[in-house]
């Protein structure tokens, strides 16, 4: 039995296929109620269905509607399993490798809609710069699960259908000029084993320390807002601390930026080269539009989250201290300086 959602004349209807595929018979037309296709198989009426009324029943011819995604707008999140393929016999070893369980490992994504074949894909030119995609076989719960043994696996599943899984996949590359740039997560004088100390030959400090229980409801927050496409641009702070996020944020967007060190939220006194290096654990850098940086102050009430400058257009970098300059290099130079090491 195949189901699906068509529209008509401005109205959606969830449906059901006719035996010999060539009729969509609405739900409404069986008897039943509910208006979405996800309520009708939650509300397990399915084993209510009979396919001698379906095919008895007028339906609408199928080449007289508009067929839209099964389900247009889920409920909830769609729950992933990471690696359910591999491009290689070789990619398959190595993730075993990683996984000696044999368990497989999931993550939610937040489905913002589910496209009808053929239906543009909205690109949110502001937010990222490229879209990514994989074809997928998509299985649909048809009830609460918990705890399922393997064999009875099945008997949850309601059916299947195919998803082109189009991922508008969050950026580190500033996006414009003008844009606000905050930074979540707070700076203390953590550089031992730092790129900095490696590089520079320095010695002593602490070793950056995870704080779990801070960091979590930040990435949520974090994950939250990317969900709602607020964000514009976002870096992790780690290696190389807060200055080479920054420098690798304007090289991809080929855009400066206005930085005022004194508004990084530094936890407790340190040098110049301890704010710009250090590499303190669960720290972002994110860059929003001017009519949503509302948003991040909110944040800021219950978060550690400051805006701590501005995307500029004049391809500089440049960072000030007590109103004095520290830092002003040109986006060329950083680039060349980026690319140097990958010239062999």
């Amino acid at each position: 039995m195949k189901f699906l959602t068509f529209a008509y004349r401005g109205r959606q209807y969830p449906a059901v296929l006719s035996g010999d595929g060539s009729r969509a018979v609405p739900l409404e037309e069986l008897g039943f109620t509910a208006p979405t296709l996800e309520e009708f198989i939650t509300s397990g009426a399915v084993s209510s269905l009979d396919a001698a009324k379906i095919d008895a029943a007028k339906g609408f011819d199928l080449r007289a509607v508009t067929l839209l995604a099964p389900i247009p707008e889920p409920l909830q999140e769609v729950l992933v399993m990471e690696n359910n393929f591999a491009a290689s016999p070789e990619d398959l070893a190595a993730y075993r490798q990683e996984h000696p369980d044999g368990l497989p490992t999931y993550f939610y994504k937040k489905a913002s809609v589910c496209n009808t074949d053929g239906a543009p894909v909205p690109s949110y030119p502001g937010h990222v710069t490229r879209l990514d995609y994989q074809a997928e076989l998509c299985a649909v719960i048809g009830r609460d699960a918990y705890q399922v043994s393997p064999a009875d696996a099945a008997h949850y599943i309601f059916g299947y259908t195919v998803i082109n899984n189009v991922i508008a996949t969050q950026t580190a590359d500033f996006k414009a000029a003008g844009h606000r740039i905050y930074m979540l997560g707070g700076t203390w004088r953590e550089m031992a084993g730092s790129e900095a100390c490696s590089e520079l030959g320095l010695t002593g400090g602490r070793v950056p320390n995870v704080d779990a229980a801070t960091a979590m409801p930040r990435y949520r927050a974090v994950h939250g807002l990317m969900g709602q496409r607020a964000l514009s641009a976002c870096h992790d702070c780690s290696d190389g601390g807060l200055a080479v996020a920054l420098a690798e944020m304007c090289i991809g967007g080929r855009l400066g930026a206005n930085i005022d060190l004194d508004a990084v939220p530094a936890m407790e006194d340190m040098t110049l080269t301890e704010l710009l290096y250090s590499e303190s654990a669960s720290r972002l850098i994110v860059s929003v539009r001017p009519d949503l940086a509302m948003i991040l102050d909110m944040l800021g009430s219950w978060q550690i989250c400051r805006r701590i400058g501005t995307v500029t257009d004049d391809n500089t970098l440049t960072m000030t201290r007590g109103g004095v300059t520290v830092l002003q290099e040109s986006v060329d130079d950083l680039t060349t300086a980026f690319k140097r090491t990958l010239d062999w």
